[in-house]
């Protein structure tokens, strides 16, 4: 298994700006994926990156010291027409089940916003 690279697994289109979707998905990612690192086990980190034209939400695990590891999950959302347009990225890994972040994540960006 390959963990070095991020296959995009799903787009979803919607009329929101994407500066708005962003910044929505932003919140919720921070609120229900943020936690922090235990001696037993890493934390998740979640980070906003900014670009002319598009919005990157990231999710990464974070050990107790050192730098965070790659991403888990991101998230880019883009203008297009007159609203925007998300697509998920995923890395596989042999510790987590695919689809657990790209699950919150579809739900949020389909405007369904709580912790489950």
């Amino acid at each position: 298994m390959r963990t070095d690279v991020m296959l995009q697994t799903t787009t979803i289109s919607a009329g929101a700006p994407y500066l708005e979707r962003a910044n929505d998905l932003y919140d919720i990612a921070t609120e229900c994926w943020t936690t922090e690192a235990h001696v037993l086990y890493y934390g998740t980190a979640v980070e906003k990156e900014v670009f002319t034209d598009s919005v990157s939400i990231i999710a990464r695990w974070k050990p107790i010291t050192g730098k965070s590891t790659d991403p888990i999950i991101k998230i880019t959302i883009t203008p297009r027409d007159e609203g925007s347009v998300a697509r998920i990225f995923e890395r596989e890994h042999p510790f987590i089940t695919k689809g657990n972040y790209a699950e919150d994540a579809i739900r949020w960006l389909n405007g369904l916003y709580s912790c489950i």
